[in-house]
């Protein structure tokens, strides 16, 4: 009888988790964001080339418990190095006021893109949580009309 042994190498994965958190509490009782496709850019990546942590639709409440408990978006691995950036796609922004009555917001600019550096560790799990300031994302335009302009600041660990 013989037996053959396989050695198999087992590549080290690099994960990168995305939380949210907010640096304060907003005037509404509802900031519900739906994005899509959260992804980060390596520093040597060429510029088109992005890491993608979340794919398809994903929605937080920033008003909500989503981003005073600091909750997880999404996490997956990707290659380990140095990071510049961060980006999301903004679908939608539900604003609910303290009378129960909810509005959509108008986006401007769907594209976000948090700059800052990070880098991902080869073997391990880096966390980077997206800190909004949604009283200040949020403003009065025309005609009453909520604009949601994201203020995001990029704190890696």
């Amino acid at each position: 009888m013989a037996v053959t042994l396989v050695a198999s190498a087992c590549a080290t994965a690099s994960t990168l988790e995305v939380r949210i958190s907010r640096d304060s509490v907003p005037s509404v009782s509802k900031l519900l964001v739906t994005a899509k496709d959260l992804q980060a850019h390596r520093a040597e990546a060429a510029q088109d080339e992005w890491e993608t942590v979340v794919s398809g639709e994903f929605s937080f409440d920033l008003a909500g418990s989503d981003a005073a408990g600091g909750r997880t978006l999404g996490k997956h691995d990707v290659p380990s190095g140095d990071y510049t950036q961060v980006r999301m796609t903004l679908e939608h922004v539900t604003v609910g006021g303290v009378n129960g009555r909810e509005t959509e917001a108008f986006v401007a600019d769907r594209t976000v893109t948090i700059l800052g550096t990070f880098t991902v560790a080869s073997g391990g799990t880096t966390v980077i949580t997206l800190d909004f300031d949604p009283e200040r994302s949020l403003s009065a335009g025309d005609g009453g009309v909520r604009q949601f302009r994201p203020l995001i600041r990029l704190i890696g660990r």
